[in-house]
C-alpha cells in the first residue's frame, strides 16, 4: 500500500551481480562502506542528531524507552549519549502513531464540535474515533512489539481491515463526495455464516479514498498535512 511506509527504515539497494572480478569487489565495498555508514549512525551522538545542546540542561533522573533504561542522568548532563538506530525508528514511529490519533481525534472535533452536543454524545463520537485504533486507546504510550501487526499501520490487510472500516465510518460522516462514496462502501465482507472476511483490493479500495480525503480536510482546517499511519519497524 502506497500510504504505508517503514518509519525511519534506511533501504540499501543490493548490487547487480557484475560481470567481472573488478566489478564485483567494487561491489563489496561499497556495500561495506553503507554497513560502515549504517553502523556509524546507530552510534551517532544524541547532540549531532538531534541539534541540540544538553550540556546546558540538568537532569536529576535518566531516559527510559519501552521500560528501559536508554541514558542516565549523568550521561544527558555531559551531552554524550548515543541513540540506537532501532530505538531512534521506534520513537519516530510512536510520534507518527500518536500524532495521527490525536490529530485524527481534534479534526473530527472541529468538524463536529462536543460543544453543541450532550455529554453522552460527545463521549459516543470520541468513541467512533477510538475505533479506528488498536486497542481502542487515544494514544501508544509503549512500544512493545504489540501493535506491530494490528491497526491502521499493520502491513497485513486482515490485520487493519476492521480499523480501515471503522475510520470509513468515521468519515463518512462528514460532508463531501468522498463521504458520501465512503457511505456505500465496506472494507468488510461477510460469510454465509456472517463470519468477516475482506480482500487486498476491497480493504484498498476504501484506502484509496479514505486517507486523499482526510489528508485533505485536515489541511483545509489546520493549512499543514497530517501524521499518517506507518508500518511498524521490526
Amino acid at each position: 500500500m502506497g500510504l504505508l511506509s517503514k518509519a525511519g527504515n534506511a533501504s540499501v539497494g543490493a548490487s547487480a551481480v557484475a560481470s567481472t572480478p573488478l566489478q564485483s569487489t567494487s561491489s563489496t565495498s561499497s556495500g561495506s562502506r553503507s554497513a560502515a555508514k549504517r553502523q556509524k549512525a546507530s552510534t551517532t551522538k544524541s547532540s549531532t542528531l538531534f541539534k541540540i545542546d544538553l550540556s546546558k540542561l540538568n537532569f536529576d533522573g535518566g531516559v527510559f524507552w519501552n521500560r528501559k533504561l536508554i541514558a542516565s542522568g549523568a550521561d544527558l548532563n555531559s551531552g554524550n549519549i548515543t541513540i540506537d538506530l532501532q530505538i531512534a525508528r521506534e520513537i519516530v514511529w510512536n510520534l507518527f502513531e500518536n500524532n495521527f490519533r490525536i490529530e485524527l481525534l481534534y479534526l473530527d472535533r472541529c468538524i463536529f464540535p462536543r460543544i453543541h452536543m450532550s455529554v453522552k454524545e460527545g463521549e459516543e463520537r470520541d468513541e467512533m474515533v477510538y475505533d479506528c485504533f488498536h486497542l481502542r486507546k487515544p494514544v501508544s504510550l509503549d512500544f512493545d512489539g504489540s501493535e506491530q501487526h494490528e491497526g491502521l499501520g499493520a502491513a497485513d490487510y486482515e490485520a487493519r481491515m476492521k480499523q480501515v472500516d471503522n475510520f470509513r465510518l468515521l468519515l463518512s460522516s462528514w460532508s463531501g463526495p468522498p463521504a458520501e462514496k465512503l457511505r456505500r462502501m465496506s472494507a468488510l465482507t461477510f460469510s454465509e455464516g456472517w463470519d468477516i472476511e475482506s480482500t487486498l483490493e476491497t480493504v484498498q479500495a476504501v484506502e484509496r479514498i479514505a486517507y486523499p480525503f482526510y489528508c485533505q480536510t485536515f489541511f483545509a482546517y489546520f493549512g499543514q498535512a497530517p501524521s499518517l499511519p506507518h508500518v511498524q519497524p521490526g
